[in-house]
């Protein structure tokens, strides 16, 4: 086959022009490549975001609220629910469980009290661990059974039964009452 300067001119065109498709098939498919990364990229970091902001509202320990979440809690429970009441309560002989068994064993009675605050707790109320030994308990005044003080006379008989494993220390509780 003889080349004319015109066929060879077309040939080189033709040429040009698949490497010029191929190339932009191949730019498209790495765009959307890149395109699936960053959308993957972008849906991993909102999810670390939100776990982030939900594990900086709650305390590893009892797995409740804790000292931000609760503010948190109540600033939506003053937009809905109307008035509340706010217990706080504060263990006694608390010190002694980890002096006596050690942190751990502290550490494990927490969680257990934690629950049996949360047993006593009123249906849709918000339980917050903001210190060491402090819990709140927050819950609508309109929707209380029973009344504030019979609740806290409730917590402080069951708290202050004997947990299997720390039988020698007796803890007890202090609880305050805020009507809001």
């Amino acid at each position: 086959m003889l080349l004319t300067k015109g066929t060879l001119e077309n040939y080189i065109l033709a040429f040009a022009v698949l490497l010029f498709e191929g190339g932009l098939a191949r730019a498209s498919f790495v765009g959307q490549a890149r395109f699936r990364d960053a959308s993957r990229l972008r849906h991993q970091a909102e999810r670390l975001a939100a776990e982030m902001e939900r594990n900086s509202r709650e305390d590893h320990l009892t797995a409740l609220l804790n000292r931000r979440g609760l503010e948190h809690a109540i600033d939506q429970f003053e937009n809905t629910d109307g008035p509340f009441v706010a217990m706080l309560i504060d263990l006694d002989g608390f010190k002694s469980v980890n002096d006596t068994y050690g942190h751990r064993t502290g550490d494990e009675l927490l969680a257990r009290i934690a629950r049996r605050i949360e047993e006593e707790a009123p249906e849709g109320s918000t339980l917050a661990r903001i210190g060491g030994d402090e819990f709140v308990l927050v819950f609508s005044s309109l929707r209380t059974s029973p009344s504030p003080s019979n609740l806290a006379s409730n917590l402080i008989s069951k708290l202050a039964r004997p947990y299997p494993g720390v039988a020698s220390v007796r803890i007890g509780a202090s609880i305050g009452i805020y009507f809001g």
